[in-house]
Parts: C-alpha cells; structure tokens; sequence
C-alpha cells in the first residue's frame, strides 16, 4: 500500500511537470529528488518480486533522476537536464508512462503472518 501511495506521488508529480513546465522550471531539484527516492522503492520492489527487467528500468530512472539532482546541487544555475528541453520532456513522459505501468505489472506482496504459538485463543492455555 505504502509503495502504491509513493507511485501515484510520482505520477502526480511528473504530471504536473509535464503540463506546467514553464512554471514549475525552478522546482527541478524537489523533482529529481521525488522521483529518485521513488524510482529507487520501485526498484527494491522489483528486486523483491523477483522482476529484473523491472529492476533495471527503475535503476536507471533512479540514476538519472539521481544525476541530475547532483548536477543541479553542484550548479544551480545551469542544470543537467533541463525540464522545459525536448529531452526533459520526452524523459518526464516515458518516466510517468514507466510509474503508471508498475502500478499494473508490479504487485505489492501480501505480508505472511505468523501463527501464534499459544493457539488461537491464548486465554485458553490456562
């Protein structure tokens, strides 16, 4: 569920990158860091599904969503990727098609519970 809340964070996110770039230009950096840390979950969920294709696409969202955030840390004033760019855009739309489609291929696992080891009403142990 908690993966699930991330995901649509990201969605939400590259959504709003893609229809107000011009606006939301000087919040790149909150961005690249948003989708970096998701991009990374999603990673450690495919790895635990067992999913390496899922694995490496979300590795390489992540380093380059993490790249980016290093270059706009070192030098702000000229970012790596730009957001308002064909490139940017092109990479903000396959990023959001990439989150949108985990929310159908990747699963949440269903944590399994432990059995009690007094029964299943521990008041009649006595």
């Amino acid at each position: 569920m908690r993966i699930t809340i991330v995901k649509w964070i990201s969605i939400v996110a590259l959504l709003a990158t893609g229809l107000f770039w011009e606006r939301l230009s000087s919040y790149q950096l909150a961005l690249d860091l948003v989708v970096s840390m998701a991009a990374a979950l999603v990673a450690l969920q495919a790895l635990r599904a067992g999913e390496s294709r899922w694995f490496a696409g979300f590795v390489a969202i992540t380093l380059v969503y993490g790249a980016c955030a290093a270059a706009a840390l070192v030098n702000p004033a000229a970012p790596l990727l730009h957001v308002g760019g064909p490139l940017g855009i092109l990479l903000v739309g396959l990023t959001l098609v990439s989150f949108g489609l985990s929310l159908l291929g990747l699963r949440a696992q269903s944590i399994l519970s432990v059995h009690s080891m007094t029964g299943r009403n521990p008041a009649d142990a006595r």
